[in-house]
């Protein structure tokens, strides 16, 4: 009964004390749950993008991270990225984003196979770890988001499957051979939640699951438009800043008459309201545009053009492809302002403000500079080379070099054009002038290493406003007319002298206030793209025309029997005809891409039927589209390259096509725009060169023509080393500098011969992959045959366990070399520990206890050579080192009795053994080295006397 009642009272005990430890868990974990979260619309977007917030929790809390989850039922949610924090700092914002938009990784080859729940979840748990990527479960989502597929283009090219489907031929895709991109779709409703992880990689339960539905937006309001008006052209020239929202169709520029600005605003408000607040035009009749529309563009899916140039005839705007025929009063141009629209693929518009337009004179416009285009010699075939102008040299910091401030060091920047230098500029001159325009000093840079040193005349400081004229010299350049100017102001905050604005020329034009625009258009693309935005020193830019690697295509769905997703087999852009604007497409499957030309001409002649029966604008816009659709059926049945590719094999077909396709999209035409980002600019006209060419393409190089010297240096010295071997194999006696350490470890093993004492070697603390343990090696063979010979003891500690074992059979082979393999004990090569400081203590254990006569120390060392060679030198122990770690030379040469310094370690192997190869290859160096030291000294006595042609042959400094 006692025994009993003693039970009863321990579970009860128990079981309070369990219902304590699990409430105490529970509101522990509660703390680290994130709160307020919250989800909104990302505004100006193109209905694909929502933002998530949510309060931090505190820093002593320790989160590394917060992990986002993401699904379209509160059940499921997969993982969908994550915020890193640092533990230590925390959040410092009371906020925390993140946005989730765009195209973002949906499942891939390393997705999950199957189904997996996050980490550390129970069975309840919503949350998943990544979509898988078995197509049963992640196709069950294709409805609910935007998907593409990211496919390498050999498996799209030749690896996939084809698979009809009511009719239609579609191409099918494992899952092993596609990459899935997915972003919100607008309108669906999407739940999240949010989890935070501490610095133990404990998951904390999750935050309240919140949900949230993207909605279609107008594009963003243009920041900056600046229309102007040139005399002397006329010419109407735009610049605007871009919007950041990818989904923008068209720009669209507005004139409206002053008098008539508020009837344009009244459409503005209008449109503006209809999105935002509906209610307030229920009941009002939708006002027509009284603008009168002067420039229209497509834009690109890369960063468009955001400038544009109207020429006027008489006055007048005329583009018939985009219906404009307006007539302007250029005597009273000023009576006219301007606005740009931004038009979507969703049908929405958005204006900026309503602009006047500025009026400038002709020689208003920036200079232009000479604009050049080449393929970039000696790459890979992914550069175009685009450069411009002359060589700029600009001033960029100083600092005095002396308390008394009469010297300074000043850093400048020399931007060149490398076309230019095919001439091999000579030198540039600073000229310096005080504030009243008294030279001061003349430095003359031959050899332009970016610093020059200017030096006040005697009892005078620098503390001045100072003007520098730069003049670069080369044969072409006018001295009197091309020069740079830039002052030199002192700063109080900063205690130098800080350049001003650099001015070029007897115009004093403004270097700084000038950007420079590059652009190209793809042969087949017909829109402008942004390639580079560059300051107004600069003088050239490397395209990067990268290769195509993936081919990019929406799905169409998924196919259960076959376990594959579905892709239009259609290959676009193959081949593109600039006189009618057709582009030709074909299928990779031959027997569809005929069917599909017989249905698109069957379809020609539907539309024909149709425009017989239809008048007025509808007429004609079938009459252009069937215009378009002859264009690209002409194309695909007279096209030569169709006609010998349909006469091939699929694959062989494919090759043919895609390679004539990608060298289309790889190939472009360029201009250069000089801009002061306000409306005033200037561009060159298209680049041709000297055969008229205007579009380039990236061709491919077999050799590198930079790295020649490089080339003629490496077959001298193979010259040199075979020349060498050659020698020694025959007897030749090989004059070798006799190294001290080297003769003196006969002797030192000798001493230890006759002490009856062992010899201690430690190769080094680094790995088999260093090249100083591989030398160590090398030396401990010679030593142990040595010693082996003299019948004494030899004791390798190692550090490294891989070197243990090889550091054992270049002993034991010693041994047998010597003819003493019974002498061999294999536990005197010992493995100590990897840890630094603990091996050292171990080594001087060795010599204390053992007392070494003998000690070699040869390879790579650190911290620790200094405590092991002071041990050895108390023990009384003759010392050799030997080691290429410059920071511990100096500890070897004071407590060593010799120290093979740097390279004389790897010539220690070659001679001890005296075998040809070694020998030849260490004499092939030696003579090396005397062709390197004459270019030095050549080169440095040419360039003394400003000779600089030498310099000139080695491209690398």
């Amino acid at each position: 009964m006692v025994k009993l009642t003693r039970f009863v009272t321990h579970t009860i005990l128990l079981t309070i004390l369990f219902l304590f430890c699990s409430v105490f868990a529970f509101a522990a974990d509660s703390d680290y749950i994130v709160k307020n979260l919250k989800i909104d619309d990302v505004p100006d977007d193109d209905g694909s993008g929502l933002q998530l917030s949510w309060e931090p929790l505190s820093k002593d809390k320790r989160i590394i991270e917060y992990r986002v989850y993401r699904g379209t039922s509160p059940d499921t949610l997969f993982y969908a990225g994550k915020i890193p924090v640092n533990a230590k700092i925390g959040v410092a914002s009371d906020v925390m984003y993140y946005y989730d938009k765009g195209y973002g990784l949906f499942a891939n080859v390393d997705s999950p196979a199957k189904l997996k729940k996050e980490e550390k979840q129970d069975a309840n748990s919503p949350l998943y770890s990544d979509m898988p990527k078995d197509f049963s479960v992640s196709s069950r989502y294709f409805d609910d988001y935007t998907v593409l597929a990211m496919i390498p283009k050999d498996n799209f090219y030749y690896s996939t499957t084809k698979i009809e489907k009511d009719g239609e031929v579609l191409a099918g895709l494992k899952n092993y051979q596609v990459t899935l991109l997915a972003k919100l779709k607008p309108g669906v409703k999407y739940y999240y939640t949010v989890l935070a992880i501490n610095k133990q990689r404990k998951f904390f339960p999750h935050a309240e699951i919140v949900s949230g539905s993207p909605v279609e937006n107008s594009p963003e309001v243009t920041k900056s438009f600046y229309p102007v008006y040139v005399n002397g052209m006329d010419r109407l020239q735009f610049e605007w800043t871009l919007p950041s929202a990818s989904d923008i169709a068209m720009f669209s520029i507005y004139m409206i008459n002053n008098n008539d600005v508020s009837k344009l605003e009244e459409y503005i408000d209008y449109n503006v309201n209809a999105e935002i607040n509906p209610e307030k035009i229920e009941g009002i009749e939708a006002p027509q545009n009284p603008a009168q529309l002067v420039f229209r563009r497509n834009t690109s899916s890369y960063t468009s053009e955001n400038k544009a140039i109207v020429n006027l005839d008489m006055g007048k705007v005329v583009d018939a492809n985009q219906g404009i025929d307006v007539q302007i009063d250029t005597e009273n141009i000023d009576q006219y302002s301007f606005v740009i629209s931004l038009y979507d693929y969703s049908g929405n518009e958005t204006f900026s403000l309503i602009k006047p337009v500025n009026v400038i004179d002709q020689s208003d416009l920036p200079a232009l500079p000479t604009l050049d285009v080449r393929d970039k010699p000696n790459d890979k075939g992914d550069r175009i080379q685009v450069q411009w102008g002359e060589p700029v040299v600009k001033l960029t910091n100083s600092t005095f070099l002396n308390s008394k401030k009469s010297k300074i060091l000043v850093n400048y920047e020399y931007y060149t054009n490398p076309f230019y230098e095919e001439d091999k500029l000579k030198n540039i001159v600073f000229k310096v002038y005080d504030e009243e325009g008294r030279e001061i000093d003349t430095i003359d840079e031959f050899f332009k290493d970016n610093k020059i040193k200017i030096t006040a005349p005697e009892g005078s400081d620098l503390l001045q406003k100072l003007k520098v004229v730069m003049t670069i010299n080369a044969h072409d350049l006018d001295e009197k007319d091309y020069y740079f100017t830039q002052t030199l102001s002192y700063s109080d905050e900063a205690k130098a002298l800080r350049p001003g604005n650099l001015y070029f020329g007897k115009d004093n034009e403004d270097v700084d206030t000038y950007s420079y625009f590059l652009y190209k258009e793809c042969y087949n693309g017909g829109v402008y793209r942004e390639v580079k935005r560059l300051s107004g020193t600069q003088r050239g830019w490397d395209d990067n025309v990268a290769y195509e690697s993936n081919i990019y295509k929406p799905i169409s769905g998924y196919n259960k029997s076959k376990k594959c997703i579905l892709v239009d087999p259609t290959l676009t852009g193959i081949e593109y005809d600039a006189e009618t604007g057709a582009s030709l497409s074909t299928s990779i499957y031959k027997d569809h891409a005929a069917k599909a030309l017989n249905e698109q001409k069957e379809q020609i002649a539907k539309f024909k039927a149709q425009a017989d029966t239809t008048t007025g604008p509808m007429k004609a816009r079938l009459e252009a589209r069937i215009a378009s659709m002859e264009n690209s059926v002409k194309l695909a049945e007279n096209s030569p390259l169709m006609q010998a590719a349909n006469k091939l094999g699929r694959k062989a077909r494919v090759k043919m096509l895609a390679e004539n396709r990608e060298r289309e999209k790889r190939t472009f035409l360029y201009k250069l725009v000089k801009t002061n980002k306000k409306g005033i600019f200037n561009e060159t006209p298209i680049f041709k060169d000297e055969n008229g060419n205007e579009y380039f393409f990236p061709e491919s190089n077999w050799f590198d023509t930079e790295k020649l010297p490089m080339l003629i240096a490496t077959l001298l010295f193979g010259a040199l080393v075979f020349i060498m071997i050659g020698k020694a194999r025959k007897g030749e006696d090989l004059y070798i500098r006799p190294i001290a350490g080297i003769h003196e470890i006969d002797n030192a093993i000798g001493r230890a011969t006759e002490m009856g004492k062992p010899i201690l070697f430690v190769p080094g603390l680094s790995g088999i992959n260093d090249v100083a343990t591989l030398a160590a090696l090398a030396i401990l063979g010679r030593v142990a045959k040595k010693a082996a010979e003299y019948d004494t003891k030899i004791l390798v500690p190692c550090k490294d366990y891989i070197v243990l074992p090889i550091a054992q059979e270049v002993v034991r082979e010693a041994h047998y070399e010597a003819g003493r393999p019974d002498t061999f004990e294999k536990d005197s090569v010992f493995f100590i520990t990897t840890s630094q400081f603990a091996f050292v203590a171990g080594v001087n254990g060795v010599m204390i206890r053992e007392k070494t006569a003998t000690n070699f120390y040869m390879g790579m060392f650190f911290a620790e050579s200094l405590i092991m060679t002071e041990t050895g030198s108390s023990t009384g122990a003759i010392q050799i080192s030997g080691t290429d770690a410059v920071t511990q030379i100096p500890f070897f040469i004071t407590t060593c009795d010799y120290t093979l310094i740097g390279e004389e370690l790897y010539a220690a192997a070659a001679y001890l053994a005296r075998q040809p190869l070694m020998l030849g290859t260490l004499k092939a160096q030696d003579y090396f080295k005397f062709f390197i030291l004459f270019f030095i000294i050549t080169g440095s006595l040419s360039a003394t006397v400003h000779f600089t042609q030498i310099i000139n042959w080695f491209p690398t400094k």
